[in-house]
């Protein structure tokens, strides 16, 4: 027990000696006539020597609510704005949606453009095959006609000479006695 009365003793000393003892403020009531002076005033006299007169604080607390009065003036107008933004802001959501689908629908247009071109490409390739098989038999063809003109030209030489033979024949002396 004479532990437990020592330590409280000691926290007794220890808290007592860390508190501050509080000091009411002075109240200095100076009033003047209003026929020399502006005015009659109340001051109160602080601990740490501060002066506040009563009279200039309500005239600060009527300026504060002027303040407080244009704040939210500007806090209204703030908040129209923050409306306006958000309304921007759903405003640009959208047409960016619909870039979005314009350009997926160009991209799928492209597609088919490049499908489309692909299978033209292909197509002009085999157009292109046939015109190479064409002009090969073309060519064929006219060097077969060639060789038949000139089996034809051959056959007309040797034409143009039986003719002749038989021209000559024909013309001969007829034979007597079947001598010539």
């Amino acid at each position: 027990m004479n532990v437990t009365k020592t330590t409280v003793f000691a926290l007794s000393v220890i808290f007592t000696g860390s508190t501050n003892i509080a000091n009411a403020a002075d109240v200095n009531v100076n009033l003047t006539d209003n026929i020399y002076n502006t005015g009659t005033f109340i001051q109160i006299q602080g601990t740490n020597n501060t002066a506040y007169n009563l009279d200039n604080m309500k005239a600060e607390n009527v300026t504060q609510d002027g303040q407080i009065y244009n704040l939210q003036g500007d806090r209204d107008r703030m908040q129209d704005e923050i409306n306006v933004s958000k309304g921007n802001i759903d405003t640009n959501t959208a047409d960016i949606s619909s870039l979005q689908t314009t350009v997926s629908k160009v991209d799928q247009d492209a597609k088919l453009a490049g499908a489309l071109a692909d299978t033209a490409y292909k197509k002009g390739v085999a157009a292109l095959q046939g015109v190479l098989t064409n002009v090969t038999a073309i060519t064929n063809i006219e060097t077969v006609n060639a060789v038949q003109d000139s089996r034809l030209a051959t056959v007309e030489a040797t034409n143009g000479m039986q003719d002749g033979r038989l021209l000559a024949l024909e013309n001969a002396p007829k034979p007597t006695n079947g001598v010539d």
